[in-house]
């Protein structure tokens, strides 16, 4: 189970907007290149310890039930919102969702590689149906849980958000280990590397 493990507080949200009272708690160095807009809000959720529900109604660009949730693009996500509250530029967020423009068909079910995972990380680009391998681990994208064989939807809903990194029918890891994306480290050159390379490839 996910805990608060590098003992930051607790913090209190004003339900009003997406921010806390008293500040909260995001580092841009934890996005890595090309990591999917689910991931980026996993990791906000986690370290804040948010509600998904609340987090969804605030990241939507219109009124939404936040069980229903948003697809994964600019027309249904606020953008440029989504980026004043992680303190990040716009292309950031951009790059984290399917370029609308692109030949490349985004699956709705969500597609992973359990090596990414296991250090907090999932890339759009795992999101593409042409890709059948992570880009740098070369491993074939798994799309059902290993414990229950659940397959869920890649969007952004409550339900979704309220398990980060993990199956949201059991709470199982979608990785066997886990170490938390604040202790490890960026990304290596080759990896940052090969998730370039392939974001050119279509």
């Amino acid at each position: 189970m996910f805990g608060n493990a590098i003992g930051f507080p607790i913090l209190t949200f004003d339900e009003a907007k997406l921010a806390p009272s008293w500040g909260y708690v995001f580092d841009a160095r934890w996005i890595e290149p090309f990591e999917s807009v689910v991931s980026i809000l996993w990791k906000l959720v986690w370290i804040n310890r948010l509600a998904g529900h609340s987090v969804v109604t605030h990241v939507a660009r219109n009124s939404v039930d936040p069980y229903i949730g948003i697809g994964t693009t600019l027309t249904e996500l606020d953008g440029k919102y989504l980026a004043s509250v992680l303190g990040v530029r716009l292309k950031v967020v951009r790059q984290s969702v399917p370029n609308p423009i692109s030949r490349r068909a985004a699956s709705p079910v969500l597609r992973y590689c359990v090596h990414c995972m296991a250090r907090g990380y999932h890339s759009v680009l795992h999101q593409f149906d042409g890709v059948q391998r992570c880009p740098i681990h070369f491993t074939l994208l798994e799309t059902h849980c290993r414990r229950c064989g659940a397959q869920n939807n890649y969007r952004i809903d409550a339900r979704i958000l309220d398990a980060p990194f993990k199956c949201p029918d059991c709470r199982r890891p979608y990785a066997s280990s886990w170490s938390s994306f604040t202790r490890c480290g960026r990304l290596h050159v080759k990896a940052r590397a090969a998730v370039t390379r392939a974001s050119i490839g279509g």
